[in-house]
């Protein structure tokens, strides 16, 4: 976490990162993230704890997650990555660990700050996710040894790829919908008409 280039270089080249401590790191995210998202203080959430769907909060998490990997994976498979399918998400489940160790404190502190306070809650918190999202870029260039300049096109274009993922899923699911619309339609048309 403090030394990216050291740590992302030992586990794609030393092969010090796993697929199984990948997988815990990417649990205690998702499940810090939604304990995080339920329980913390009504000041800094604005709903009750009733109010909060932890399915919704999981999967606002994890679907973005998984977009990057894949998005990342097709660009930079087509220019010259080093990084397999597993690398990149190795590298971006390692990334996650600042927020996996902070929840907890951050999650006390959302508890018993009051709103004069709030800003210390929300400068720890900006902090975080900035330290996070830099780990996940130093990892993916380090994954794939791209130059900072590659690495920072790759990470638009893994961007400008996820908003397409998206596109074609969202224009799917409505063809979908409307062969299924169709199709009960039909159906009950024909099942009208027998009667």
């Amino acid at each position: 976490m403090l030394h990216p280039f050291d740590g992302y270089w030992d586990l794609k080249r030393e092969k010090r990162g796993s697929l199984a401590a990948a997988n815990v790191l990417t649990f205690l995210f998702v499940l810090a993230y939604a304990l995080r998202a339920q329980f913390s203080g009504y000041l800094f959430t604005g709903r009750l704890p009733s109010e909060i769907n932890g399915l919704y909060e999981t999967a606002k998490i994890i679907i973005p997650l998984g977009l990057w990997i894949v998005s990342n994976w097709c660009f930079t498979t087509l220019m010259d990555g080093e990084g397999t399918m597993k690398d990149i998400y190795i590298a971006t489940a390692y990334s996650l660990k600042p927020y996996i160790i902070t929840a907890v404190p951050l999650w006390l502190l959302s508890r018993c700050l009051t709103e004069e306070e709030a800003f210390i809650y929300t400068a720890l918190n900006t902090i975080v996710t900035v330290w996070m999202l830099a780990l996940i870029f130093f990892g993916m260039m380090v994954t794939h040894d791209y130059s900072l300049s590659k690495g920072i096109i790759t990470a638009i274009l893994t961007l400008i790829g996820i908003c397409l993922i998206l596109f074609i899923a969202l224009t799917f699911t409505n063809i979908i919908q409307k062969i299924y619309d169709f199709a009960a339609d039909i159906y009950n048309e024909f099942s009208y008409r027998m009667t």
